[in-house]
């Protein structure tokens, strides 16, 4: 059933403090969603930036993973392919292999 309208008197007392006390909770309603917003923004921009530099080391070690598969493989044609054979015979001819990488390294 619906409620009939009650009449309100804007210059009534109580009328004026039930809309002081609402207008004041809105007012830090609204001031707690704009901290937060502004927390949000701020905690978004961090990450952003820790994900750059990580980007950023993630080419770093690329490139030096790069570097080292060269140097791993100028090492396994030097030695597998010598002028008088095999100089190394720990290390075998595996292309770009990690795990024979890994092998090579820790007998070295």
């Amino acid at each position: 059933m619906p409620r009939a309208a009650k009449e309100i008197d804007k210059d009534d007392p109580e009328y004026q403090a039930k809309r002081a006390k609402n207008n004041a909770a809105i007012k830090r309603t609204r001031e707690k969603a704009k901290a937060k917003a502004g927390q949000i923004e701020m905690k978004v921009e961090n990450l952003k930036t820790d994900n750059k530099r990580m980007e950023d080391q993630i080419n770093v070690l690329d490139r030096e993973m790069e570097f080292l598969k060269d140097i791993y493989n100028a090492h396994t044609q030097t030695t597998t392919q010598g002028p008088s054979g095999p100089h190394n015979t720990h290390v075998q001819e595996s292309g770009n292999d990690i795990e024979s990488l890994d092998k090579w390294l820790t007998q070295i």
